[in-house]
């Protein structure tokens, strides 16, 4: 097997191997779910009698949610160095020296990267790729791809930090207040009180059924307070058709399939 073909096909394997990751956070987090990590308290305020109900966050996240996210992060950035150190090798058979996938600042910045890149007379072919296809740039006013940005700061952030989240969104399935009744409730807050709800009525809240919890970024740019499992997934499908799209610009017999 020839360059790129070869560091094509091992980038989509970095992808598979993410997708495992995403499956064994999948299986955390509802484990995580089974223990219950709530409490639902009520509270009546004395002077309105309004009454109130509370869903309280009373378990920390396990360390393996954060530790399962940051491998897949790390995994689908590197697919993407993968793919563009074939480009490299294909030129330099000897090229050693480790090249990152270029993410420019604006759609000019990139091309520039690209430009000066050592990848021969792929460049052009490059270009098409990552400015024209990709946009792998970070300007959203021209079209820049966020999640690539994203999915490039949170691999960096995890080399030398945890990824950090929350359980900070509670799915309630109904709240029912005299003739009121409210379904699928879906709650934002802090970690330490991750859903209030109130009714102006003289009835007091009956609730039924158990929440579900959803694990959120914190703190980062681009993807503070999204759900980690399906930010995962749109990553994989972006570093999917990003590979997709090096291979058919690159094409060989030995390239990995897509279906």
């Amino acid at each position: 097997m020839q360059e790129p073909a070869t560091s094509f096909s091992n980038a989509a394997l970095k992808i598979i191997w993410a997708n495992e990751h995403i499956k064994q956070l999948h299986a955390q987090i509802e484990r995580f779910n089974a223990t219950q990590p709530y409490e639902v308290v009520r509270k009546r305020d004395s002077n309105t009698g309004k009454e109130t109900l509370e869903i309280n966050q009373t378990k920390p996240l396990p360390h393996a949610i954060a530790l399962a996210t940051g491998d897949a992060c790390a995994n689908l950035r590197s697919a993407l160095d993968y793919a563009w150190m074939g480009l490299v090798r294909a030129a330099d058979p000897q090229a050693k020296d480790k090249k990152t996938l270029p993410i420019g600042n604006n759609r000019e910045d990139l091309a520039a990267k690209i430009k000066n890149a050592p990848i021969g007379v792929a460049k052009s072919r490059a270009h098409a790729v990552l400015v024209d296809q990709v946009r792998a740039h970070r300007d959203a006013a021209d079209g820049g791809n966020l999640r690539l940005a994203a999915l490039n700061k949170l691999s960096n952030w995890n080399k030398h930090n945890l990824l950090i989240m929350t359980l900070a969104l509670a799915n309630a399935p109904q709240i029912v207040a005299g003739t009121v009744v409210i379904t699928n409730n879906r709650f934002g807050g802090q970690q330490a009180a991750v859903a209030a709800f109130g009714l102006p009525s003289d009835h007091n809240i009956e609730y039924k059924g158990e929440p579900t919890a959803e694990v959120v970024f914190n703190g980062h740019e681009f993807v503070g307070g999204k759900q980690v499992l399906s930010t995962l997934v749109e990553f994989r499908e972006e570093c999917t058709q990003a590979l997709k799209a090096f291979c058919e610009a690159f094409p060989h017999p030995d390239n990995p399939s897509f279906r």
